[in-house]
Parts: structure tokens; sequence; C-alpha cells
């Protein structure tokens, strides 16, 4: 029996090193800042989410061109280490 529930996108943190970016509609390619992403993969495409100071940005793009991202090296999943070393130590940090 098929499965009739919709595809659940998984939630994974990446870090941006490289020159990464992205087309809004049908305009021009703008670079994703490097750093800290949120990303959501579907079975077609990936989304990216980040902050620039106080606006809240994202981009999606296709599996291949992200994975192309991550064979560059420009874009790698963060590691146990690098998310220790992101956690805010203090509350004036957090706010």
């Amino acid at each position: 029996m098929k499965n009739l529930l919709p595809e659940q996108p998984r939630s994974r943190n990446v870090i941006v090193t490289g020159d990464v970016s992205y087309r809004a509609g049908d305009g021009v390619r703008l670079p994703i800042r490097h750093g800290l992403c949120e990303m959501e993969q579907s079975r077609t495409d990936v989304t990216l989410g980040w902050q620039d100071g106080k606006n809240r940005l994202s981009a999606v793009m296709p599996q291949g061109e992200f994975r192309r991202y991550l064979r560059e090296g420009a874009v790698h999943y963060e590691t146990v280490d690098e998310a220790a070393s992101t956690e805010p130590s203090s509350e004036r940090e957090m706010q």
C-alpha cells in the first residue's frame, strides 16, 4: 500500500564557508552570507534559512545544486563540536 502521508522534510544545520548563492524568482543570483544556516531537505529541494541582522531570510534550491555546494566545500554539515561552540554563553547573548 502506498504511503498517503505527505513527505516530512529533514532538518539539520549547515555552515556556509564559500560562495553560495540563490536566485530570487527570475532575478539575479544573490549571495548567502557565510555562517550557520538551518537546512530543510525534501525529496526535490533544499531550503536554507539564516538570520541577517534583524531579518530572517531563506532560499530554496534544487537538491543537485545543494550537493554541488557540498562537493565544492562551500557548505558543510555542522558538527557536534561546532554546535557546542555556537551556543550562547550568557542570557545577554540570547537577546
